[in-house]
C-alpha cells in the first residue's frame, strides 16, 4: 500500500533540511510525497543552496502550487499518513495556529490537523520571543508536534551533514520512519553514534542511500590504474548501477576487463571522521532483462534522468540504436564498511 506524505518547504533559513527529507522519502519504497514550495522558499532556494527548484521538484513524486486551494491535499477525504513543514516559518506557523488557511500550506496544515493526523512543524527561528512560543503553544494544544532542528551532540556528529542527517532522521522517525540517521540512545554507559547500535546491514544500507557518487577504479590497456567518478544508485543485494557514455575510457577499460574497485566515502575535513565503503567485484553492462528494474532504480533515486531519458524503453533505443549511453551494474565480490570514529582503521566486512 501507497503511504501519501506531504512535505512544504517555506521561507524559514534551513530549507536543506526539506530538500534533504526529500531526497530519502523518494529512495523508500510505497512511499509518495506530495510537495509545496513557498513563494519565499523559492527564494532561500536560491540563496542558501546551489539546488534549483526544478531538482527539488523531481524528487517529489507529485508537486502542488501553493496558490492552488483545490488541490488534492487540501481535502481531508484525500487520506495521508502526515505532513511535514521543513523548515516552517514563523510566519507559517501563524497561519496554521490561527486556521488562517490563505495558502496551500496552511490549508493543507488544518486539513491535517482536523483529520487527527501527525502535523510536525520544524520551525527555524532563533531567538524566539513571547509571540513566537505561544504560536507554537497554541498549535501544539491543536495537536502539531513541534520539532526545531536542535542538534543531539551525544552522538558527536563530525560533519554538518550528520546535524542535518540527525534532525532529518528524528522528524521522520516521528511519523514512524524508521532510520540509522540519527543517534539512537541506549543510555548513558552505551552512547552509540548513529553508526553504532544497528547491524553493519543497516549501516551500510543507510549509508548508500545518503551517498551519490562511487570513485570507480578500472586498469588501463598498459595495465595502468584509471579513475573517476559516477552516480550510483544501488537496489536491496547492493548491485551499484551507473550510467556512462561508451566513449569514456572507464567504460572502455571494463570491455578488456571488468574486474573493478570503488569506494563510497562522506566528505569530511579530519582522518577521524573518514567513514564509508570499500568495493571489489566486476562491472558488467546491464542486459535487455533486467534493464527495465535497474532503470526504475536509477530513476528513483536521480529523477532528473527522466527528462532526457523518460522510461526504460527510451533508455534501450538510446544504448542499442544511438550508443550515447550505457547502463552498467557492479557486482560487488567483496565490500567493506570503514569508520574512524570506531577506531582508527575500523573495518567491518559486510555479508554480500
Amino acid at each position: 500500500m501507497t503511504e501519501r506524505i506531504v512535505l512544504a518547504l517555506t521561507g524559514a533559513s534551513g530549507v536543506i533540511y526539506g530538500i534533504r527529507a526529500l531526497q530519502i522519502l523518494r529512495a523508500l519504497p510505497n512511499v509518495e510525497t506530495h510537495l509545496v514550495v513557498s513563494a519565499a522558499a523559492k527564494q532561500t532556494i536560491a540563496a542558501e543552496t546551489d539546488w534549483t527548484l526544478k531538482q527539488i521538484e523531481q524528487l517529489a513524486h507529485v508537486v502542488h502550487d501553493d496558490r492552488q486551494i483545490g488541490a488534492t491535499i487540501a481535502s481531508g477525504s484525500f487520506a495521508t499518513r502526515g505532513m511535514i513543514v521543513m523548515p516552517c516559518s514563523i510566519k507559517t506557523l501563524s497561519a496554521i495556529a490561527n486556521s488562517f488557511s490563505a495558502d496551500l500550506i496552511a490549508r493543507a496544515a488544518d486539513v491535517t490537523l482536523k483529520e487527527g493526523r501527525p502535523l510536525i512543524l520544524v520551525v527555524r527561528e532563533t531567538p524566539f520571543h513571547l509571540g513566537h512560543l505561544r504560536l507554537m503553544e497554541r498549535a501544539a494544544e491543536m495537536g502539531a508536534i513541534i520539532a526545531p532542528p536542535i542538534p543531539a551532540f551525544y552522538g558527536r556528529p563530525q560533519t554538518l551533514d550528520e546535524m542535518i542527517d540527525g534532525a532529518v532522521g528524528r522528524v521522520l522517525a516521528r511519523l514512524g520512519f524508521d532510520n540509522a540517521l540519527f543517534t539512537h540512545w541506549k543510555g548513558m554507559k552505551n552512547v552509540e553514534t548513529p553508526s553504532r547500535g544497528v547491524s553493519t546491514q543497516e549501516k551500510i544500507s543507510a549509508f548508500l542511500s545518503a551517498q551519490t557518487t562511487l570513485a570507480l577504479a578500472t586498469t588501463n590497456a598498459d595495465g595502468s590504474p584509471h579513475a573517476c567518478d559516477v552516480f550510483f544508485a544501488h537496489d536491496e543485494k547492493r548491485t551499484l548501477y551507473f550510467l556512462s557514455d561508451p566513449k569514456t575510457r572507464h567504460i572502455q577499460n571494463l570491455r578488456r576487463d571488468a574486474r573493478v574497485s570503488a569506494t563510497i566515502h562522506a566528505a569530511t575535513r579530519g582522518w577521524e571522521q573518514i567513514r564509508g565503503a570499500q568495493i571489489a567485484g566486476e562491472a558488467r553492462r546491464v542486459d535487455e532483462s533486467e534493464r527495465a528494474r535497474a532503470y526504475e532504480i536509477y530513476a528513483r533515486k536521480y529523477p532528473f534522468v527522466q527528462q532526457w531519458l523518460p522510461s526504460a524503453e527510451i533508455l534501450g533505443r538510446a544504448l542499442d540504436k544511438l550508443g550515447v549511453v550505457e547502463l552498467f551494474k557492479i557486482v560487488p565480490r567483496s565490500m567493506r564498511w570503514i569508520d574512524n570514529a570506531e577506531g582508527f582503521g575500523h573495518k567491518e566486512e559486510i555479508e554480500l
